[in-house]
């Protein structure tokens, strides 16, 4: 199995056969980019809101994934360096499960959740975005805990517009989902209870 050379581009397939002995990668238009470790602010967080989403999605037809799913957002049928991107998005919610094959997702998650961090806001803020609105996800939150507050983007006419920006405060709604609705505090909670750091 051949090693990961970061310097090198590659296509989707190509990434997925290469050695990952050291470090978590996403690819980012054909280079891979290393995924520094969360904080525990950060996964405080993100487990607050799996089980949010889980809770108000069960029984649905929808599956509630962690960072851990591989998502392929334009799939590998189309070759466009542009668009060779494997990506490991905080939380993803899969309407139909025909899009998950060999463990990974293979076009557009329904919802995107992604929570800010030092080393991947602009990551999230700009290039996630534009890649999520281009391949048909049709809510994405990006959430930041150092201000405590959630921004819903909804794609309408295949763009995103966002909606809205939930502070602690306010109570939390989907869109996509009406079932989802939460108190923006509670997701903050252990971040506020025990000072967690804010990278």
């Amino acid at each position: 199995m051949e090693k990961l050379n970061v310097n090198q581009k590659y296509t989707v397939e190509e990434f997925l056969q290469l050695d990952f002995k050291e470090g978590r990668y996403e690819l980012h238009e054909g280079y891979p980019a290393l995924m520094s470790p969360a904080s525990a602010g950060h996964e405080a967080i993100v487990a607050s809101l799996i089980g949010e989403l889980t809770s108000a999605l069960k029984g649905s037809h929808c599956t509630v994934f962690g960072s851990n799913l591989a998502v392929i957002p334009y799939g590998t049928e189309i070759k466009d360096w542009e668009k060779e991107k494997f990506f490991l998005p905080d939380i993803s919610v899969i309407c139909d499960h025909k899009k998950i094959r060999q463990g990974k997702c293979y076009g557009a998650p329904d919802l995107v959740v992604e929570v800010l961090s030092p080393s991947t806001s602009r990551t999230d803020l700009v290039t996630k975005l534009n890649d999520y609105e281009k391949s048909g996800v049709k809510e994405y939150w990006i959430v930041d805990h150092s201000n405590q507050y959630i921004a819903k983007y909804v794609l309408i006419n295949h763009s995103f517009v966002r909606e809205d920006v939930f502070d602690v405060e306010t109570h939390f709604s989907s869109t996509l989902f009406a079932e989802i609705n939460f108190a923006v505090k509670d997701i903050f909670r252990f971040y506020t209870n025990f000072g967690l750091e804010e990278n």
